[in-house]
Parts: C-alpha cells; structure tokens; sequence
C-alpha cells in the first residue's frame, strides 16, 4: 500500500503487522486498539522509497522532541527524546484509530493519514520549540519547504499540514483531524512519561484532571513500581534499548485510550469537545505552570541556544536561512556555531539537556517509589 503516489513516500519495514485476527497494539495494563484489519503495517522505520522525501524524514532524527537528541559522547540516552520517535508515535495511534473507525463504517484514506503523519513535523528547525519561538513560523513554511524540495503535494495536503500544527480541527478533513488526534494524545502521554521516567519528577505533581483525561493510573502502586523500573532503565542502567520499547508500548496504548474514549469513531471521525477541553487543561494546568518552565528554561537551556546558536546562525544564512535552517538537525547547528565564532567548544556542554537537573536541582521533586 503506497503512502503517496506521486512523491513515494516509503512503505516501512514490516516490524509489527497486524493480522485478520484479533490482536492488541501496545497494550498495557489492558489498554490498546482491537485491531483486525489484513495488512496494515505499523510505522517503525523507513527503508524506501523517494530518496529526497526519506532524507527529509531521516533528518528529524537528529532534531529535538521533547529534549535534544545530543548529548555528551558516550551517552546515547538524549537519543531517546528526538522527533523522529514522536512521529513514528503518532503514525502509529493515527493508523490505528483510522483502521477502528474504518471498522466503525467512516470512510478515511488511510494512505493520507499515512503520509500526513509522517509529514507533519518535517520541517522543523534545529531544537525545534526551543529554537523556533517567535523567530519562524512552520505552518507559514509549509509550501516554501517542499516546493524547495520538489516534493508534489496536493494543496488539500498541504492545508491538513497546516491545520494539523494550528490545531484547527474545524479546518481539517477526517484524514487530518485522525492524525491531529493523534499527535495531540501521543504529546501528552510522552510529556507526561518522560517527565516521571526520565527527568525523575514525582508522579504527584501532576493534576488529578490530568490523571482522569490520560486514565493514567498514577496512583496505583503497580504502575508506580513499572515507572520507577522504567526510570532505573533510564538514569542507572542507560538501557535506552529496553526504555525505548516499554516507553513505546505504553505510549501507544495510553495515546490511543484517549482517543477511544473522546473521540467519535463511529460513522464519521470526530474530534470531540471532550477531547479538546481535556488537552487543552492538560496544558493549562500542567505543561504551561509545571513542564514548561522545567523542561526548556532549565533541562534544555533554552535562552542559551537561542542567543548563541539559533539567532548567530539566523543572521549567518541569510539570504536563504528559512532554506538552510530547515536542511540542518541540532548537532550541525551546533558544528556550525562553533565555526562561525557564536559558541564556543567549552560551552557546548550547555546545549545537551541536563538530565541531573530535577537530582540535583529540584529534589523537592524527585520521585520516590515507596
């Protein structure tokens, strides 16, 4: 099944395959999507297809998700954290919900919802969010970037894209409200994993609204015990092989639970009020006042690579830095800084995340399995 016939977006490695017969999808603790559907095949990694459209998509490998993928050498855990996981994610629910809606009599392209998954965050500038603030407008980049490219989309393509980053739920059609779903759930729950397993903030912290919408069961004592092991994982034993698939497991399963439950799959794909209203307070009452702050002033220095990374290298390309910016991750921007005179090689230490931050900084968060 070909994700796009003009531009040939690949198919991938068949690593998971759901069968004709009844099976679960990242299931955990009895969540996941009863699948039965012959052939779908779960986006795990790319290995044909057009050679311009998979470098592009390669690239966000090494561009920041919730945290930058570099890290000082020997020290692969920042892998963990780059866009490219993020989206294999979303591709992942998105395909799922389409498929359960399909079986639920609503008519969706699954090829579109294929390709707008993988599409969506292709052209984000190195260290993304931390980066970009106010200094570049994606959804505006949209047709420059693969214009630039010589990637054929449809227009209707390009206003899902863009309509998918807005959030505009009302603007999209069913393909692109599916994947916006999808990206919005997968962001929470990775927020919320990552906060806990990785950074090692106490599960407390998070608001019991926010408990309720993800049906993270953060007060259960069992699931506390499998978060604390997944931290040990992380921060003791750097097994990012074995954090990887229990994160991916449990972040497909708990992203697809939120949409089950506030979507509507039956007959046309809805995003409903409901599921709108709960991300919305998840950001209101959680990312905005508690992530946020931690996560991108302090974890991953945010002013820092903005003042001697992002802006020095705005002004090095220009004429063409809307070009250059979207063709380079976040280690060739630091290589970049670097030659250009704005970092120097003894600060680059202060572009990597600091995983010690909440140990070191912040113990009055620290999470404590007891």
């Amino acid at each position: 099944m070909p994700l796009m016939s003009r531009v040939g977006i690949p198919r991938q490695s068949c690593r998971v395959v759901l069968k004709g017969t009844r099976e679960w999808v990242g299931t955990f603790a009895g969540v996941g999507w009863s699948m039965n559907q012959t052939g779908i095949q779960i986006e795990l990694e790319m290995t044909e297809g057009n050679a311009i459209l998979l470098s592009l998509i390669k690239r966000i490998k090494g561009i920041t998700g919730m945290l930058s993928p570099i890290g000082p050498p020997g020290d692969d855990r920042p892998s963990l954290f780059n866009r490219f996981h993020h989206v294999r994610r979303v591709a992942t629910v998105a395909l799922c919900a389409a498929v359960e809606s399909q079986n639920e009599g609503s008519i969706i392209d699954l090829a579109r919802v294929r390709r707008l998954a993988w599409l969506h965050d292709v052209n984000r500038w190195p260290f993304a969010h931390n980066g970009e603030r106010g200094l570049y407008d994606q959804v505006a980049d949209f047709p420059v970037f693969f214009q630039s490219n010589s990637i054929e989309l449809s227009r209707l393509d390009t206003e899902d894209l863009k309509n998918i980053n807005l959030k505009d739920s009302e603007k999209l059609t069913t393909e692109g409200m599916v994947v916006l779903a999808a990206d919005r759930a997968m962001g929470i729950i990775e927020d919320l994993l990552f906060t806990i397993t990785a950074l090692g903030v106490d599960p407390s912290v998070v608001p019991d609204s926010v408990v309720e919408y993800t049906a993270l069961p953060l007060k259960d004592y069992q699931f506390r015990v499998r978060l604390w092991e997944m931290r040990r994982l992380f921060y003791e034993l750097h097994a990012t092989g074995q954090y990887l698939d229990v994160f991916d497991r449990i972040a497909i399963a708990f992203a697809s639970s939120i949409i089950k439950r506030c979507c509507q799959l039956r007959g046309t794909f809805e995003i409903g009020s409901g599921f709108s209203n709960g991300a919305d307070d998840v950001r209101t009452n959680f990312q905005n006042p508690i992530l946020f702050p931690i996560v991108n002033d302090e974890v991953s220095h945010s002013s820092f690579i903005r003042d001697k990374v992002i802006k020095p290298l705005i002004v090095h390309f220009e004429p063409n830095t809307l070009r250059m910016m979207t063709t380079i991750d976040d280690q060739q921007a630091v290589d970049l800084a670097i030659a250009c005179g704005s970092l120097r090689r003894e600060e680059v230490v202060k572009v990597y995340p600091d995983l010690e931050f909440i140990e070191s900084k912040r113990p009055d968060l620290r999470f404590i399995c007891d």
